[in-house]
């Protein structure tokens, strides 16, 4: 098997894989609104990011999900991946360059015209780009306004690429998340969100936020109802946004005012103030909260710590307790853990919160830096190539059929091998190959065979005829039209005439129909056409004698009796039979077929009315006649056009070409011969110079050149110094064919390339790695170690790691803390919790502290854990409509507006101030 049948039959296998490949759209359900617009390129080629079902490959979605869905979902056309836009974005097309000859255009078409592909007719208005383009080209904003669009190849010749998937659907998207064009998007308070089915993009609102562009918050979020209220949100566009519902004894606008007066001792920590004549309010000292002030303050409830610091009450006031990076009373001090360089290798400290992030030189990697960087680890190689490294280089291994540095190109083998698509067809590069997209109605290898003349000549039959294909594989295109009744001609291009001069025979009357005719025949005769003589010895009893004659007469329904004539009978030449006509006092003569004349003595030319056809010659015969063929024709009346091409030797790498009196072969590039049998050795000619090495390729050749001289033929002698071959400041000296290269000190090599290497000694240390340098050396120490030769074990406690007074231990690229009670984890920065053992009883609130707990208790309990009882208000001793508060030891009567003593017991007597004058009677009432 030669090379380029090895190449031929690899690109049809990998054109197969292709063809049957299925490619999934990749995109995202909901996107984001960026602020900035985006670029988008596009790659105009049937080889790549083509989808066919609508749903599970162009828009990678499962067909059981319910919800609102398109009418395309069950379309399956191939397509270029679809394309969801933002307004404001740009678009670019990219063209597939094995067409960079063909050129192409796209045309602004329907959704039908797009399911269905365009066809030729567009105006200039409708073409995307003002001619065909070639390379890369932005689509004019314009096209891309809001809505969904649809862009498609616009067909004029060769193979049709829109069918083959080159068509576009874009939809392109604007935002409704701004109440003003400056104003931020969704308020700063949520985000701006799209689905993938919807038409645009909106808000969606964070919680406590609500409204078209979350411009609403909602207060009741922030809890201002105290005492138990609740808070209810209120629409109205003007007055409060909230409203509180107040248990009994409490009112005002957030339920913190008490019903009734201020009373001696009613506010236990605080003074009260009256607010209404009916309400009044504790204001608490320091330290002490509640509606009477009667609890001790929790200083934690303002939130003192910061930077996620978790605030634990004590006795004192509070502490907090800072996550690891933060330090202060309030963790309000970010510690800057680059400040004990944790960057190995001359890395580049960054700090964040709790944590650091290494910018690495070019060669190092790991969170610090700690690891030489294998090249192949960033996965440079492309393709499913192999990644080899070499040092601080690498070198990529391609997969057949791609090339470059990182195997990023599919190889041009339209280009390399000169390949030639026949009848418009274009040759598309494919991995480890190339392809031919024919024509319609081409096919083959080069789309060299017609397939079905009826696609190749489109609309050739006019006027409603139907075209059939009589062509034959390796033949030359043929068909034929099946005319309507109406029309004729060989492309029923001809309209019949229904009545025509020559539309009736023998006398007969023509009525003219839309699409045919009809014949009014006179007597005696009948026929489409009148064409008939109806004889009347035949239908009409006849009276002749015996052996008498019967002849029809030419008009009307008419005959004549003829006897057999006496005495001389060979009066009829050619074996004519001679009557006697009575009527006329004649003999007749009765001729035999393909005779005529009065004695029988002319031979009748059969060839006056023929059906030879393609330039034949008649010969006349008797009572017939035959058909002389010219050169290339054959049959009866030779009608057939004789195929020269049927049984022709041309090989697989040539087709027939069908002549008048034989055929030829025309051969695909590469190949030459009567038959294309041999296969052209373009480097008979020795076309490349100067020793260099020529390769035969399939109609063209590559030369291999010898050192000095490049070019296509290796004519041209090349200066190897103009490349710089030398490094290291190394200077280059030309010799005939080849260089050298005169280093400076401290470098070798060919190309001065080889530098003396300090780190053969090994100098570094404790596992360090060695980095050669000009006349030096680097070290680059492994965690826990520096100095020069990374000789000093570093003491990882100068970091300030151990927190909470613990005590620092170093150790070899490490250390450990000893904690003092109360704390733990390696930094002794974790508060043990002393109330994980829920110590405090009866509903008792904990508080951890440091190495200790505190027990708040409900009311009617005391002790270190609230296990005493000291409810003494159950049995209501300050009355019904009093307050009563437990106490230590006993409680304490608040007392309604009108009664007075230590169980509220007595009710004041409000008639004892005399307050009624001039002899009026007073009566005392309840307060």
């Amino acid at each position: 098997m030669t090379t380029k049948s090895a190449v031929h039959i690899l690109a049809c296998f990998l054109q197969l894989c292709i063809v049957n490949g299925q490619v999934i759209c990749e995109r995202q359900m909901t996107a984001e609104w960026r602020v900035e617009p985006n670029h988008n390129v596009i790659k105009w080629t049937p080889r790549e990011n083509i989808c066919s079902d609508f749903y599970t490959e162009c828009w990678n979605m499962n067909k059981s999900i319910s919800g609102e869905i398109s009418e395309e979902r069950n379309l399956s056309i191939p397509q270029i991946c679809p394309l969801q836009l933002q307004l404001g974005d740009s678009l670019f097309i990219s063209s597939e360059p094995s067409f960079q000859s063909y050129g192409m255009n796209l045309v602004n078409v329907s959704k039908e015209e797009f399911i269905n592909c365009p066809k030729a007719g567009f105006l200039q208005e409708q073409m995307i780009f003002v001619c065909q383009i070639r390379g890369l080209h932005q689509v004019d904003p314009n096209w891309l306004g809001v809505g969904t669009h649809y862009f498609a190849e616009l067909h004029k010749r060769g193979p049709l690429l829109c069918d083959m998937g080159l068509r576009l659907n874009i939809t392109v998207k604007q935002q409704f998340c701004q109440q003003s064009p400056n104003a931020p998007l969704c308020s700063g308070h949520g985000k701006c969100l799209s689905h993938i089915w919807e038409k645009a993009y909106s808000c969606h609102c964070f919680s406590q936020y609500s409204g078209r562009f979350c411009q609403k918050f909602d207060m009741c979020s922030t809890k201002p109802c105290q005492n138990n209220a609740s808070c209810t949100e209120k629409t109205e566009l003007s007055g409060d946004s909230y409203e509180c519902t107040c248990p009994p004894k409490f009112s005002g606008k957030n339920c913190t005012e008490i019903d009734g007066q201020c009373q001696p001792h009613t506010c236990f920590n605080g003074n009260c103030s009256n607010v209404t004549p009916n309400t009044f309010l504790c204001e608490c000292d320091k330290g002490f909260t509640g509606p009477f002030c009667e609890d001790p303050g929790d200083s934690c409830a303002s939130q003192p710590c910061l930077n996620g610091g978790i605030c634990q009450y004590n006795q004192s006031g509070y502490v907090c307790d800072c996550p690891a990076g933060f330090l202060g009373h309030s963790c309000e001090i970010d510690v800057n853990e680059c400040s004990s360089s944790p960057c190995q290798n001359r890395g580049t400290c960054i700090d964040l919160p709790n944590d650091v992030t290494c910018i690495c030189l070019p060669i190092f990697t790991g969170k610090f830096c700690e690891r030489i960087l294998n090249p192949c680890e960033l996965l440079p190689c492309l393709n499913n190539a192999t990644c080899v490294a070499q040092q601080q280089n690498y070198n990529c291994r391609c997969m057949p059929g791609f090339t470059g540095k990182n195997c990023e190109e599919v190889i041009d083998y339209c280009r390399l091998l000169s390949i030639n698509c026949l009848n418009e067809g274009l040759c598309l590069n494919i991995i480890g190959g190339f392809t031919c997209l024919c024509a319609p109605g081409w096919t083959g290898k080069f789309c060299q065979f017609a397939e079905d003349a009826c696609l190749i000549y489109p609309n050739s039959c006019s006027d409603g005829g139907t075209c059939i294909d009589m062509s034959q594989l390796r033949e030359q295109p043929l068909f034929q039209c099946l005319c309507s009744h109406d029309f004729t001609g060989e492309f029923c291009e001809v309209k019949v005439d229904s009545c025509g001069s020559s539309s009736c025979e023998n006398g007969g009357t023509c009525v003219g129909y839309e699409d045919h005719f009809k014949c009014r025949c006179p007597i005696g005769f009948e026929g489409e056409r009148c064409e008939l003589d109806i004889d009347a010895c035949l239908f009409y009893n006849i009276s002749c004698a015996p052996g008498a004659l019967c002849m029809d007469k030419s008009h009307g329904l008419n005959y004549t009796c003829l006897s057999p004539c006496i005495g001389n009978t060979e009066v009829c030449a050619n074996g004519g039979s001679c009557f006697y006509d009575e009527e006329k006092q004649r003999t007749h003569c009765v001729c035999a077929l393909g005779w005529t004349g009065q004695t029988c003595l002319e031979n009748i030319n059969d060839c006056g009315v023929n059906q030879c056809q393609n330039g034949a010659t008649c010969e006349d015969g008797i009572n017939k006649y035959r058909c002389i063929c010219p050169l290339g024709y054959s049959g009866t009346f030779c009608e057939f056009d004789r195929d020269n091409c049927t049984g022709n030797q041309c090989s697989e790498y040539g087709f027939c070409h069908d002549h008048l009196h034989n055929y030829s072969c025309k051969c695909v590039p590469g190949y030459e011969g009567p038959f294309c049998e041999v296969e052209i050795n373009e480097c008979s000619s020795s076309p490349c110079k100067n020793g260099a090495t020529c390769m035969d390729l399939m109609g063209h050749f590559s030369c291999h050149c010898a050192a000095g001289f490049k070019g296509e033929t290796c004519s041209v002698h090349m200066n190897d110094c103009l490349d710089r071959p030398c490094w290291n400041g190394g200077t280059c000296e030309e010799n005939i064919n080849d260089f050298k290269c005169n280093c400076p000190f401290g470098f070798s090599g060919q190309y001065c390339e080889i530098e003396m290497d300090e780190c053969e000694s090994a100098p570094c240390l404790n596992g360090a790695v060695c980095q050669n340098d000009v006349n030096s050396y680097d070290c680059f120490c492994p965690e826990g170690f520096e100095g020069l030769n990374c000789e000093i074990n570093f003491d990882e406690c100068t970091y300030g790691f151990c927190k909470s007074n613990s005590t620092c231990l170093d150790l070899v690229a490490d250390y450990s803390c000893v904690c003092p009670p109360g704390f733990t984890d390696k930094n002794c920065s974790t508060d043990i919790d002393e109330c994980f053992s829920k110590p405090c009883k009866n509903g008792g609130h904990c508080h951890d502290l440091i190495g200790e707990f505190y027990c708040s208790c409900l009311p009617g309990f005391s002790g270190q854990f609230c296990e005493a009882h000291v409810a003494a208000c159950l049995s209501q001793p300050c009355g019904a409509s009093s307050i009563c508060k437990d106490i230590l030891g006993g409680y304490l009567c608040f007392c309604a507006p009108g009664f007075i003593g230590n169980n509220c017991e007595t009710e004041v007597d409000e008639c004892l101030s005399d307050p009624c004058h001039s002899g009026a009677t007073c009566v005392d009432h309840l307060n």
